[in-house]
């Protein structure tokens, strides 16, 4: 394909992958605590700034594997190769630095610190530059957006969530169950009328099981 329509399906990959790791960010975020509370004690909490933290490096290393398979594909490997080489040394120095400090905390920030340096922004650099030939600015846009619904929405899930919650198995039995529905709902809201949405809920209505259900109904 041309690199027009090229862009437009990595586009696409990458809306998928904000959903994916977006509604996993905020369940773990709405979930995680009270789950190590019920499981564990509270005595095993990690505590707010370790726990969003980690959460952040998951969704940040999330969502690089749109870029990481567009590269893969295009057989891009020269341009970054010494990246691995830095990015570990970043976080070695920064984990001991700030591990020495603040403990396990450190150590994430480490780890963010150094994809943050490099690879989630170099790498989609580099694949607009050989891939796509336009600029990745409207990536990194679209980037930083994402996450701003993602954090938006958990704060907001786990705001009416914490509302009525009290413990006990059942309660978090519901408030899972609430998370995974308000959670979707709210990326919705947000999505619902974007490109990449609407393109993609285009595609789902052109596959063969939809078509099957909707001979059915007629």
């Amino acid at each position: 394909e041309n690199e027009k329509k090229r862009e437009e399906t990595f586009l696409k990959m990458n809306f998928i992958a904000f959903w994916l790791y977006g509604f996993s960010f905020i369940c773990f975020f709405v979930l995680i605590d009270p789950f190590i509370e019920l499981i564990f004690g509270e005595k095993y909490l990690l505590g707010f700034s370790i726990v969003f933290v980690a959460l952040l490096n998951f969704y940040v290393t999330g969502m690089r594997v749109p870029v990481g398979i567009v590269k893969n594909s295009a057989g891009i490997y020269d341009q970054d190769k010494y990246v691995p080489l830095i990015q570990s040394a970043i976080n070695l120095v920064v984990s001991i630095i700030l591990g020495a400090k603040y403990g396990l905390l450190g150590i994430f920030i480490g780890t963010l610190v150094s994809s943050l340096a490099l690879p989630n922004w170099h790498r989609p650099y580099i694949v607009y530059k050989n891939v796509f030939k336009s600029s990745p600015f409207k990536y990194y846009l679209k980037t930083i957006i994402y996450f701003i619904i993602v954090l938006f929405s958990a704060i907001i899930t786990k705001y009416l969530l914490d509302l009525f919650y009290t413990g006990g198995f059942w309660m978090f039995a519901l408030r899972t169950v609430l998370c995974l529905v308000l959670s979707n709902l709210l990326l919705l809201i947000f999505t619902f009328n974007t490109r990449e949405f609407k393109e993609l809920i285009k595609m789902g209505k052109e596959t063969s099981i939809w078509k099957k259900i909707k001979r059915l109904q007629s």
